[in-house]
């Protein structure tokens, strides 16, 4: 029986019932106004701890983000996987003790309130000191509670998943169960429980002398001061009484000085003989009736309390500088070690991380070098803006030993020429009876009817993952529906553009359908499964590992060091996942080859143009494989024409697209006499119609003959089907003087990605083409905006795409232009191949 009810005992947590009717104890008799100025001293006193959490509670419960990633902890569970969330147990127990210990010794170094206020006060003070410590204990465990009940909530499919979640659940309440047990217990309660903590940072693993001293709110490197009333504060006959009591310390001076650690005192005034002796003070003008002893309290008292920080920051410098030198690429058990650990478990241990070095900080100021004249938190705030000035800043990876392999890119003009005459002499030969004519026409004027041929323009806009699956599942599954008709799409696509996710979702579709042949992936004839594979991949694991670990650490060192930089560990995670849908006979990895392989006109690729913002001017500038001689700012805006000296990779040239703050920071490129820096495209205008209006305006002038004889269609691929809200929730209440600014700014490209599309489409319906207009209608609950996407988020936009695509009579119909004919598939299959 008494077994079952230690069981009992432990699973519903009495200890925390416990420690809520001690609290609503302490505070009875003390006014709101009091508890609240204690409430928020100490949170102040612990506000970089505070501000950790409320940035923790953003990434799980605020942002979709967030709950996606852990959706997929779930997915993985259920499918046999559990190492993503075996690590976050184990990771959200460290990050727990680390919090917990980390808020009670910065309470512990900074509050010496203890000396001013009441003993009611003090009580107080100390047991909101416990439920701030106990909260940070538990809020992580909590928050990734919430936020799995939130994702359970949104989930499409409740009974095939349900069994992983009550697992999930089921982990994190034991996970809650052993901290509440671990620290709210009491000592007495369980001898056992006492044993297992001194395996812990506890407050109760101290030794009695330690524990009564750091609780004393006298701020534990503080001097102390011990006092005495001299005779001046009595009346006769006491004061005589005072006086004859004092004098004894004039006999000698080693009793005076020995008086407070002697045996006169009791033991709870005694000063403890560790306790060094700094001065004595008969007589003080602030205080003329009190004797003073100020002692010196010597880093050697804390010895256990020293031991446990020491431990915790220097475990904690060493997973942090561990994890921030790992490489993208290192696998462990076959799998990839960011992958393993997953986005959650990272964040959990860089908060615990994080909180610890800072422990450790804290160490070096108050404990060891307290005698410095500045401390070792200014000296890392200077270092920081010193390594901020000297640190290269995000280079961009550039193999400038090999700058003169470049190949030579074509301009805009000739690109389209060949692309074009080839094109059409294909079309000929396929189609010679109809000459290509519109339906109706009559043969015997054939020669004289215009001829009109299919070319296909692919604006994409940005999104992350979101559009990037959307773009790539798009193109390679309609790709697919009208191979069944015997119409190869790709053939009659002459240029892409994309923006932030819409770029990676056209590099991908480039990739796959115009880089690697079909021998050489893994897929074959399936584009669209390996589209799937690839935008199913963890590219925030990677990312995450290196923000929240290598980038902090470049931060404070004055040389950029690349392992470390969180956007080529993007590129990285992209060329690493691209290998995996090659075939094992495969060794041609397109997004670890160098940009300038599109440059080769012989195989008919198509203009491929990534769009990024240059800081320093504001302009949208481009990475493309075709020069482009007669656009507006070409010498300046396309980035390869100079700016760019050595090669970079094929995934470089899509991350100038995609560096988002503050998943991707921006690029750096180094002139002689000074440096660009290059963000996210959506900055400027998100959606590629912007600089492929400007590429067909360019090219109407350069060949208007060229220009009469094809009949255009655009396929815009769209965030979302959304429009902004007319319901007045949208309207700007709170901090106008404020927000109007700096929503007026952000906005202002959203009236440029507007306009460009609105341009474009006159452009496209005055040249009597079409314009497809396809969003992704999933909701951002459903589909984040997010560099990983769960399977149900995956799902979501298959089902998407294969609902635009059902009616494919419709989208043939428009594609094709009174019957159009395309090239037949069969008989560019093998012609399309790239030959190297």
């Amino acid at each position: 029986m008494s077994n079952l009810s230690q069981i009992l005992r432990f699973f519903f947590v009495p200890s925390l019932r416990g420690a809520f009717a001690y609290t609503y104890q302490k505070a009875k008799g003390i006014s709101f106004r009091y508890l609240m100025h204690d409430l928020f001293s100490v949170l102040q006193q612990v506000g970089l701890m505070l501000i950790f959490a409320i940035i923790a509670s953003v990434i799980f419960i605020v942002l979709p983000q967030g709950i996606d990633t852990l959706l997929v902890v779930i997915e993985n569970l259920d499918a046999g996987r559990p190492e993503n969330y075996l690590f976050l147990l184990l990771t959200l127990f460290i990050w727990s003790v680390v919090s917990e210990f980390g808020v009670r010794y910065a309470i512990y170094v900074s509050d010496n309130s203890g000396k001013s206020l009441t003993d009611a006060r003090v009580t107080w003070r100390k047991t909101v000191q416990r439920v701030v410590s106990g909260s940070c204990l538990l809020w992580p465990t909590v928050l990734v509670g919430i936020s799995l009940l939130i994702s359970f909530g949104r989930h499409k499919d409740l009974g095939a998943i349900a069994l992983p979640y009550v697992v999930a659940f089921t982990g994190l309440y034991v996970l809650f169960s052993v901290l509440t047990n671990l620290y709210f217990i009491k000592a007495e309660a369980s001898k056992p429980r006492l044993n297992l903590r001194r395996l812990f940072p506890t407050a109760e693993s101290l030794p009695a002398t330690e524990y009564n001293w750091v609780s004393r709110l006298y701020g534990i490197y503080n001097n102390y001061v011990y006092s005495l009333p001299n005779q001046g504060q009595f009346n006769e006959p006491e004061s005589g009484l005072v006086a004859q009591f004092n004098n004894t310390f004039n006999t000698s001076d080693d009793l005076r000085n020995n008086f407070p650690q002697s045996k006169v005192p009791s033991n709870d005034t005694k000063v403890p003989a560790e306790f060094e002796l700094i001065s004595f003070s008969p007589q003080l003008p602030a205080h003329p009736h009190t004797l003073q002893w100020t002692y010196r309290i010597p880093a050697g008292f804390y010895k256990n309390l020293h031991k446990q920080v020491v431990m915790v920051a220097l475990l904690s410098l060493i997973v942090f500088t561990v994890i921030s030198i790992i490489p993208v690429s290192t696998n462990w058990e076959g799998s990839n070690f960011f992958e393993m650990l997953g986005a959650p478990a990272l964040v959990a241990l860089a908060f615990a991380c994080w909180i610890g070095m800072y422990v450790g900080v804290l160490y070096l100021d108050f404990a060891r070098l307290r005698k410095w004249p500045v401390s070792i938190r200014f000296l890392l705030l200077c270092l920081l803006i010193y390594s901020s000035v000297s640190n290269k800043d995000h280079p961009v990876r550039e193999e400038l030993q090999q700058a003169d392999l470049i190949t030579k890119r074509p301009v805009l003009k000739d690109h389209f020429s060949r692309w074009f005459s080839q094109y059409k002499a294909e079309l000929d030969a396929f189609h010679p009876a109809s000459r290509l004519a519109p339906a109706g026409a009559d043969s015997v004027k054939a020669d004289s009817v215009s001829r009109r041929y299919p070319v296909i323009f692919v604006c994409a806009e940005g999104g992350a993952l979101r559009t990037g699956g959307f773009t790539a599942l798009y193109l390679t599954k309609l790709q697919k529906r009208l191979e069944h008709d015997n119409i190869d799409l790709k053939r009659s696509i002459y240029a892409m553009s994309g923006v932030s996710g819409g770029a990676l979702g056209l590099g991908l579709f480039n990739a796959v359908a115009y880089g690697n042949s079909s021998q050489e992936l893994r897929y074959k004839n399936s584009l669209d499964s390996a589209a799937f594979d690839f935008f199913k991949g963890d590219y925030i694991a990677p990312v995450v590992g290196k923000m929240f670990f290598g980038d902090l650490l470049n931060l404070f060192l004055p040389w950029h060091i690349n392992r470390l930089d969180r956007a080529i560990a993007m590129e990285e995670a992209w060329e690493n996942r691209y290998s995996k849908l090659l075939s094992p006979n495969s060794s041609r990895n397109i997004f670890s080859a160098h940009f300038d392989t599109l440059n080769v006109t012989k195989n008919n690729k198509p203009l491929v143009i990534f769009n990024t913002d240059e800081v320093e001017t504001g302009q949208q500038c481009w990475i493309m494989n075709a020069a482009p001689d007669g656009v507006w700012g070409s010498g300046q805006r396309d980035l390869l024409a100079g700016k760019i000296k050595g090669n970079i990779a094929y995934s470089t040239g899509i991350n100038f697209s995609t560096r988002f703050p503050l998943f991707s920071p921006g690029g750096m490129i180094k002139q002689a006499c000074r440096k660009y820096h290059y963000l996210d495209g959506g900055y400027v205008e998100n959606t590629g119609a912007g600089s492929m209006l400007e590429m067909l305006k360019a090219l109407q002038l350069q060949h208007s003959n060229l220009f009469a004889q094809i009949r255009p269609v655009v396929i815009f691929l769209r965030f979302s089907d959304q429009l902004a809200p007319e319901d007045g929730s949208a309207n700007l209440n709170f901090g106008n003087e404020i927000f109007e600014v700096i929503g007026g700014i952000y906005n202002a490209r959203k009236g440029r990605s507007d306009a460009a599309v609105h341009d474009l489409r006159d452009v496209i319906e005055g040249m009597e083409g079409d314009f497809i207009d396809a969003p992704l209608s999933a909701s951002q609950k459903d589909v984040p905006m997010n560099w990983i996407l769960s399977e149900q988020s995956m799902n979501n936009i298959v089902k998407d795409v294969e609902f635009k695509l059902k009616d494919m009579a419709d989208i043939k119909n428009r594609l094709a232009f009174d019957k159009i004919k395309y090239l037949p598939f069969s008989a560019t299959k093998e012609a399309a191949l790239p030959k190297q």
